[in-house]
């Protein structure tokens, strides 16, 4: 499977996704499409903001879908957000599905 975006990214932040938790994200192949619901999206231990231009933070999506996609930079698709470059970490899964984090440094 490929996926690639349309057009780069902004910047993103913790204020721009914690509005969204609990929105659904759509990530489309030739041959599938995945459904990833925001469960997460929470600040980690903040660095030296001469090295960081943003406050570090990590997101948690999950997939109802078992297929589990590899570790990779995926464009997803949001409602309001748009079109996004993310990369996905696959990290789990129960019965919700398959869990992957994104973490921004």
């Amino acid at each position: 499977m490929t996926n690639h975006p349309d057009a780069a990214p902004p910047l993103l932040t913790l204020e721009l996704f914690q509005p969204e938790v609990g929105s659904t994200f759509g990530l489309a192949f030739p041959d599938a499409r995945f459904a990833l619901e925001l469960r997460e999206a929470k600040a980690l231990a903040y660095r030296d903001p001469h090295v960081h231009s943003r406050h570090p933070f990590a997101l948690l999506f999950v997939c109802p879908d078992q297929r589990v996609l590899q570790q990779g930079t995926y464009a997803i698709d949001h409602e309001r957000l748009g079109m996004l470059e993310i990369f996905l970490v696959p990290v789990g899964a129960d019965a919700d599905g398959v869990q992957y984090e994104a973490i921004f440094n």
